[in-house]
């Protein structure tokens, strides 16, 4: 349509004024621009439409997948691109290519096809909701590790301990509410990655995997218990003999280590895995096989993540976003391919699914394995 010729196809008069008006007023200092929602340039005496609801220059109305023109009937929108609708969903959404059925990759809940080659050549994953960083959003380098973070995740990421502190004493409630309260006022700190790893060296407590994103630093009494009875011989003095002695029963948890600029639901699934370690320890939970321990800890960071959607979704406060990312986070601990990760917490959550999580928990310290 003619930009002097102002009739929109859809009657939107006072559209259509407003436009006629930018025209005529090019010459004024202060004018009212309006810009093609495709290019992003100003509207001139080009042809314009009303497209979606937005002003578009005619020759702009074209799919992002393969360049041709496309009429209202085939059109889907998605974060002001458009597509076909056919096209979009053959699309990779990181280079915006049409990909073949036997090439692609899906990021699990976010459904979004992307090609194999991504996976290895240098494309940005956000390590909050791990998506694929499409080429033309921007993200944020978190300093010092090497991890991205998209900008949906840092609207809620929890970057220091002062300011994950109500999470903290969230996750604790919800512990509370299991009757499972932490009696010891354990210190949470938000660390690097480089702190994180210098943590795994030193503690050799319980098991930690190949990517460590949190840690409950602990440690026992140490005593010398005398084994045998001072004796003479000859009118010499045998000296007494002692040997190290761990008395598990007297754990100190000295401090929970969580990785620093995590999205808050991610956040509060590590807080609850460890606070488990925690709970394990000061409660006299000793020599269990690592899935067992790392298994159920699974379990409790799944029962967080899924009260946590469960209370969201009455929430109008609680984003679409914030459910999908929840979403994932549990099919990530639910599908997590680790024997020890993965297969401890499905055989965890079994048993708890089968006997109840107080029962589990009592068969877990009296035999040392899974009922």
């Amino acid at each position: 349509m003619e930009a002097g010729n102002v009739a929109l196809p859809d009657g939107d008069e006072q559209l259509a004024r407003t436009l006629q008006e930018s025209l005529n007023a090019r010459s004024l200092p202060e004018r009212t621009l309006i810009k093609c929602a495709g290019c992003k340039t100003e509207i001139g005496q080009e042809k314009f439409e009303k497209f979606m609801g937005d002003i578009w220059h005619s020759e702009c109305i074209r799919c992002r997948a393969c360049s041709q023109l496309i009429s209202k009937t085939e059109a889907f929108k998605d974060k002001d691109r458009l597509y076909h609708k056919s096209c979009h969903d053959r699309m990779c959404h990181v280079c915006f290519k049409i990909i073949s059925a036997s090439r692609h990759g899906i990021t699990p809940v976010w459904n979004k096809k992307y090609c194999y080659s991504h996976e290895t050549d240098g494309t940005h994953r956000c390590c909050g909701c791990g998506q694929l960083e499409p080429n033309d959003v921007e993200y944020v380098g978190l300093p010092n590790d090497g991890r991205d973070l998209c900008l949906e995740c840092l609207e809620f990421a929890t970057m220091n301990s002062v300011d994950c502190q109500p999470l903290y004493m969230d996750v604790r409630e919800f512990f509370e509410g299991l009757e499972m309260e932490v009696e010891q006022q354990i210190p949470l700190l938000l660390v690097e990655r480089d702190a994180l790893n210098e943590a795994v060296e030193r503690e050799k407590n319980h098991h930690h995997d190949s990517l460590t994103i949190g840690m409950c630093l602990c440690e026992a009494q140490v005593i010398r218990t005398v084994v045998s009875k001072p004796r003479t011989a000859n009118g010499r003095r045998i000296r007494i003999i002692t040997e190290p002695y761990q008395v598990e029963r007297h754990w100190h948890v000295t401090a929970i280590l969580v990785l620093y600029g995590l999205p808050r639901l991610f956040t509060g699934s590590i807080l609850a895995h460890e606070l488990m370690h925690a709970w394990l320890r000061l409660n006299g939970y000793k020599g269990l096989e690592p899935e067992v321990e790392e298994g159920i800890c699974q379990v409790m960071a799944h029962k967080w993540l899924e009260s946590e959607l469960l209370t969201g979704s009455s929430s109008s406060s609680f984003s679409e976003f914030e459910r999908k990312l929840a979403e994932f986070h549990i099919r990530l601990i639910e599908k997590n391919p680790s024997r020890v990760y993965g297969g401890g917490f499905r055989a965890a959550k079994a048993a708890v699914n089968r006997y109840g999580l107080r029962h589990t928990l009592e068969h877990i310290k009296r035999a040392g394995d899974l009922p």
